[in-house]
């Protein structure tokens, strides 16, 4: 299987929403749990607009996740932070002029924004109730790994969609 990468965008509003939550001590206790080529991405300037290796996500987000009390309500959170990082104020714009069929029909170049592997599609949809399907490696250095598959994918897929000035429930069977 080959290495997958993930766009720096996740790394830089990953390490924000831990410092702004833990603090740099916190920051640095996760750091150390990870392998020095992990760390080393993080020291190096990392830039939102470039790829990375996903393990480094992966890795990261285990690390975090491991002291958390309820893996699912954490990643949750830190889904919503990048949603609202990565989301500027023109951006928002454009969602709102755009209906949901709209945007959720480009779902896939969504996901292409943040992960070099894996496809979404739409299985079925009702008014207000979206199924997709994603179709994703989930090993830790191939692709988005479980967690982020199953919870951070939907619940960011989701507040984008709050952030367009629309509630739907999303799901990933």
């Amino acid at each position: 299987m080959s290495a997958g990468r993930a766009n720096g965008t996740l790394l830089t509003n990953f390490r924000t929403y831990v410092r702004g939550l833990r603090g740099a001590d916190g920051w640095n206790a996760l750091m150390a749990k990870l392998p020095q080529s992990d760390q080393d991405v993080y020291a190096s300037l990392v830039v939102s607009a470039s790829w990375y290796p996903v393990g480094t996500w992966n890795r990261s987000v285990d690390a975090y996740l491991a002291d958390s009390s309820d893996r699912r309500a954490e990643i949750q959170r830190v889904a919503r932070h990048i949603a609202n990082q990565d989301f500027h104020a023109l951006f928002k714009l454009l969602l709102r002029m755009g209906t949901i069929e709209f945007i959720l029909s480009r779902s896939d170049s969504l996901w292409c924004r943040y992960f070099d592997g894996g496809h979404i599609s739409i299985l079925d949809q009702t008014t207000r109730r979206w199924r997709l399907a994603l179709d994703a490696p989930t090993d830790v250095d191939a692709g988005a790994g479980q967690v982020t598959c199953d919870v951070g994918v939907c619940t960011w897929m989701t507040h984008v969609m709050e952030l367009a000035g629309t509630r739907v429930e999303i799901s990933h069977p």
